[in-house]
């Protein structure tokens, strides 16, 4: 379809969605060699672990967020700023 798009002058958004098509090009490649047929197949098989780690890393930053909000309790919500003498 990209020979075809380059020597019609026609200029219709079908062929851009045709040309789009390409992209699935590497699925043949994954299809016909059987070690990425493996590797993809795993990673799609540790999908749902990546998500189950993700979802505890994301409690623990909040926990310390809550923590760290509790333990500071706005100090820093005011700057004041002393030079040598000790004066504000």
């Amino acid at each position: 379809m990209s020979i075809v798009d380059l020597f019609v002058d026609i200029k219709l958004s079908f062929f851009k969605v045709i040309r789009l098509f390409r992209v699935l090009r590497p699925l043949r490649v994954i299809s016909r060699n059987e070690g990425l047929k493996i590797s993809i197949q795993a990673l799609i098989i540790s999908i749902p672990a990546v998500f189950n780690v993700i979802i505890i890393t994301f409690l623990f930053l909040l926990i310390f967020g809550i923590v760290g909000v509790n333990y500071l309790k706005g100090k820093y919500y005011r700057c004041e700023y002393k030079n040598i003498d000790g004066e504000i």
